[in-house]
């Protein structure tokens, strides 16, 4: 399946920040996303570099884009 970048932001609007209260695209912590193909990479930017919630909002964002 192919996606749009449109379908991506709507999938990870869906993936909360809790610290925040607030999802990670209102929060404006997602940058630089790219489709090619069935290939799908973007950044999620933190507030910290050491945030311990790293490992949950990726394991999120994967679930937010495949149950898409």
């Amino acid at each position: 399946m192919s996606y749009t970048k449109e379908q991506i932001v709507k999938a990870l609007s869906n993936v909360l920040y809790f610290p925040k209260g607030e999802n990670i695209i209102a929060l404006k912590m997602v940058d630089d996303i790219k489709i090619e193909g069935k290939k799908i990479s973007f950044s999620i930017v933190f507030p910290k570099m050491d945030d311990k919630r790293i490992p949950l909002v990726v394991k999120a964002c994967e679930e937010a884009i495949l149950s898409n």
